[in-house]
């Protein structure tokens, strides 16, 4: 299945290219109220965590954001600052983003679909690409969370 430029269309194919890879994993999942994505429940080992798929049409793209499971708390953020920092330097693909005034943390993949011709293994390699790094990082996050500094904690990823 591919796609080129064109709102509906690529919006029609992403829909039922996602739906698809989230009946094929068993991952729970629901139509976003105003349209253009996905709500879903990741599952992958022993974590748990709610993510996200949003179709941006007017500027052709998919954004997945898996979103971590509970908030950073105000008196962790620094830390969980720069722990998000150190881990995003050199990855090659994605990012986590922490608001620092609620405490969200987040990991985000996006695309671009301009001009482009996508087929099905790119959405898929994006969406999995955003859980794997998810599940990589929870644990590293957790620890921060639970008090260890941002290079002990990032130490567990190993080389």
């Amino acid at each position: 299945m591919s796609l080129t430029g064109g709102s509906c269309h690529y919006l029609r194919v992403l829909t039922a290219t996602l739906k698809g890879l989230l009946e094929q994993e068993a991952w729970p999942h629901e139509p976003l109220p105003e349209g253009g994505g996905f709500r879903i429940v990741i599952r992958e080992g022993t974590g748990r965590w709610p993510c996200m798929a949003i179709f941006n049409p007017p500027e052709d793209r998919l954004v997945i954001y898996g979103v971590c499971p509970f908030v950073v708390p105000a008196e962790r953020r620094a830390p969980m600052a720069e722990l998000i920092t150190r881990a995003n330097f050199g990855l090659p693909v994605g990012n986590f983003e922490l608001d620092l005034a609620d405490g969200e943390l987040r990991c985000r993949t996006s695309i671009d679909f301009e001009d482009a011709v996508v087929d099905a293994k790119l959405v898929r390699n994006l969406l999995y690409l955003n859980v794997a790094l998810m599940a990589r990082h929870l644990p590293v996050i957790e620890a921060v969370l639970a008090g260890a500094a941002p290079l002990e904690a990032l130490a567990q990823l190993g080389p």
